[in-house]
């Protein structure tokens, strides 16, 4: 079943899950991560709506309208640009441009997604979200 609407989707999961409902995700550290981020990965995604991007407190605060207790954990992982680009589904050319698209950033974008050459490789932050929706867990 394909829902338009995540609170909606959540919602349908938490309904018939026994324990927990668990959703990952790439999140946005920032409001100004955020528009960064929804460039990017539609970008680098074209099936991705930007709407299914958020910061990490939008994701937290969805799923917790489901009701129970919402718990999120983060995981900040560095990467490099360019092996990124190349396992995509995009054409050189269109990574080639993403790649300068996201190297020439002002600086307020690369201090928010800390990115910098590391030994000549670009390199970027990626921060994925953990939330879990509880039912019945005692954790």
């Amino acid at each position: 079943m394909k829902y338009a609407d995540p609170t909606k989707a959540i919602n349908e999961m938490h309904r018939v899950a026994v324990n927990a409902v668990a959703v990952i995700e790439v999140v946005a550290p920032s409001e100004l991560a955020l528009r960064f981020a929804q460039n990017i990965l539609c970008r680098k995604e074209p099936s991705r709506n930007p709407s299914s991007i958020y910061t990490d407190s939008a994701l937290v605060a969805l799923a917790g309208g489901v009701g129970g207790r919402t718990r999120a954990l983060h995981f900040d992982q560095y990467i490099d640009v360019e092996i990124w680009l190349r396992h995509t589904d995009i054409e050189s050319d269109q990574a080639d441009e993403l790649y300068h698209f996201i190297k020439e950033q002002p600086i307020a974008v690369k201090q928010d997604q800390q990115i910098h050459l590391r030994s000549g490789r670009l390199m970027m932050l990626r921060r994925m979200a953990l939330v879990i929706c509880e039912k019945h867990l005692p954790w």
